[in-house]
């Protein structure tokens, strides 16, 4: 009995032996192709079509031009695809598969259902062709190993290396990709990509932190880019994966926005978190240099700039730059609504304001100093600045300025002014059309908002002005002292005093000024006013319509002012063919102050009305004659 069961085991073996023997050969023979397809679709649920399957031992089987389907999924058409089984521990273990290769396929979104469904541990994509809504993918090439699935696609965990020829998302094409990484939710690194953008190559390393990529170690060399406001908008879209920044450099970078353009820029960028305002960084950093920056007309020359942020506060460490022929340079600490600077030296800067050219006043129209609380400067240095204006007239220009400044308040509660410091000034030449002024000198100084000019000294040709002037800004008046005289003071300059300046009146004047008022106000001024301002006037003439100079004699010009009650003595002007008077008085705190007006009356030809007060000009046709033939 025992001999006749050992011999139907044997046999029972024997025959296994035999069904497995058969089947390995059948698989070398033109039956493999049906009976792996018969198998698959059994055991996996898979229907695979292929002109033909090869079979490696012991667990890999090779198909040509396959036809992949899988209820409710999208077909999948490939030149090739490989497959590893992992063979069951055991009979009720599901057969699956281990490694899968596909080659020569085009892919959506929806085949990736395919390796989800079968759990597949290993997948490698060879020249595939890969689309969805957002993104359209070139030749890639992916393995993805231990894949570990979740229903939640972020969730699932992998090791992975991605190539590509191009990568197309939102109108931008990635080109000559190369990633290395590892999905793992929250913790899912890049350990190396690469790839050419713009006729850039970009390279970095990153992180997955806090819902965003956070990029170490990038580096973006060569990229140019030709930025508008709708251009920088699509890139901030294209990024929001990106919100933090480890470490970027910025290499042989051409910039162009607007009237900026920066040329061959490196810049450094550390601990920039994009998720928040610059005010609420925390240790970021912020260096670079450039050949040039330009700005409209302006041209800054390998400009550097190095900035450390921290919460509230950027700290400025190093600004200089080449300008104008001169140089810039600055350091100190912008806080919000403050901006309290070491120092400040402009050395050998000439600017020039030239008609239909932008200046360097219009650069500081986008700086957010219109929302300053506060504005200090340690040291103030000015030296051989140049400055020259034909843009408008009258043309003028100041040469050889030199200025020192310590201990400067500019603006104190949003009020400009100096507040505190004391500053000292000189020019070598000043002037405005054909006036010209030497050897200019300035001192003036503040404590706590009492300011005092303490001289101001202007040469020019055959005189000198000299001035003195205190205003307290600390107090809520403003009280204004002015004292001023001038010495055969050019009276060319009138004639911009003038709406329109068409009056030209040639010759000399000594002044005296004096005046008190209080200036916080338009109120204050016309009641408290107080004052007098007195003229004598040399070798006067005054320009006919033909351009002709007419000599006139002009009596003194005498303004009394008293707590805004403003008076004229009498003022003639007599000379050849030309009359004129004046006189008058008005209160300056009415609701509507009349004008004090001098009328010229040319013979015969015209009147011209001025008001000394404000400057404007008439003049009207007139047939009278008041003088003689």
């Amino acid at each position: 009995m025992i001999r006749k069961t050992l011999a139907i085991v044997i046999a029972l073996i024997a025959l296994g032996l035999l069904s497995v023997l058969a089947l390995f050969c059948l698989l070398h023979t033109q039956y493999a192709t049906p009976m792996v397809s018969f198998a698959l679709d059994k055991t996996l649920n898979v229907q695979v079509n292929s002109e033909s399957v090869h079979y490696q031992y012991p667990n890999q089987f090779d198909f040509n031009n396959v036809h992949i389907e899988r209820q409710g999924q999208e077909s999948i058409d490939a030149n090739s695809m490989s497959i590893w089984l992992a063979f069951p521990h055991s009979i009720a273990a599901p057969l699956r598969i281990h490694e899968l290769l596909l080659s020569g396929s085009t892919l959506s979104h929806q085949s990736a259902s395919f390796a989800h469904d079968l759990s597949i541990e290993n997948i490698a994509l060879d020249h595939i062709d890969y689309s969805d809504d957002n993104v359209i993918i070139n030749d890639l090439q992916l393995q993805l190993r231990n894949l570990q699935y979740s229903p939640n696609v972020a969730n699932v965990r992998a090791e992975f290396q991605l190539k590509a020829s191009q990568i197309y998302y939102q109108g931008e094409s990635a080109n000559d990709v190369l990633i290395d990484g590892e999905l793992d939710g929250d913790d899912s690194k890049v350990y190396g990509a690469s790839f050419t953008w713009n006729q850039a190559t970009v390279s970095t390393q990153a992180q997955y932190e806090n819902g965003t990529w956070s990029l170490v170690n990038a580096t973006v060399d060569k990229l140019n880019l030709d930025l508008t406001t709708a251009s920088i908008a699509h890139y901030n879209k294209i990024f929001t994966a990106i919100g933090h920044i480890n470490s970027i450099d910025f290499l042989h970078t051409n910039l162009h926005f607007n009237d900026v353009k920066i040329e061959n820029l490196n810049a450094s960028f550390e601990q920039i978190d994009l998720r928040y305002s610059i005010w609420e960084q925390v240790d970021a950093y912020i260096s670079f240099d450039a050949d040039s920056i330009q700005y409209q007309n302006l041209q800054f020359i390998e400009p550097t700039v190095k900035v450390v942020a921290d919460p509230g506060v950027i700290n400025l460490k190093d600004v200089d730059s080449t300008l104008e022929q001169g140089r810039i340079q600055l350091a100190g600490v912008w806080k919000p609504n403050t901006i309290v600077l070491d120092y400040v030296v402009i050395d050998g800067v000439k600017v020039y304001e030239e008609a239909q050219q932008n200046t360097l006043l219009s650069l500081f129209q986008h700086l957010p100093l219109a929302d300053l609380n506060q504005l200090n400067i340690s040291q103030l240095t000015i030296g051989r600045g140049q400055w020259i204006q034909v843009q408008n007239k009258p043309n003028w220009q100041i040469s050889g300025l030199n200025l020192e400044a310590n201990d400067l308040e500019l603006i104190r509660k949003g009020r400009w002014g100096l507040w505190q410091g004391k500053t000292i000034a000189s020019a070598n030449s000043v002037s405005i059309d054909s006036v010209l002024a030497s050897q200019v000198a300035l001192e003036t100084q503040s404590h706590n908002g009492k300011w005092q000019l303490n001289r101001l000294f202007i040469p020019y040709q055959k005189g000198y002005l000299d001035m003195e002037a205190s205003l307290d800004f600390s107090a809520m008046s403003q009280p204004l002292t002015v004292n001023a005289k001038a010495y055969s003071l050019p009276l060319s300059l009138l004639k911009y005093l003038q709406t329109p300046s068409n009056i030209n009146v040639t010759g000399v004047a000594d002044i005296n000024l004096s005046m008190n008022v209080l200036t916080a106000d338009r109120l204050a001024i016309s009641k408290t006013l107080t004052g007098k301002f007195d003229a004598v006037f040399n070798n006067t003439a005054i320009a006919d319509s033909e351009g002709n100079a007419i000599p006139v004699e002009i009596t003194p010009l005498q303004f009394v002012a008293d707590r805004g009650h403003l008076s004229l003595s009498p003022l003639t002007i007599r000379g050849d063919h030309i009359n004129g008077n004046a006189s008058g008085e008005v209160e300056l705190n009415h609701l509507k102050t009349s004008p004090i007006e001098l009328q010229l009356i040319t013979h015969c030809a015209k009147l011209t009305t001025i008001d000394l007060l404000s400057g404007s000009v008439k003049q009207t046709p007139t047939t009278s004659c008041s003088l003689e033939e």
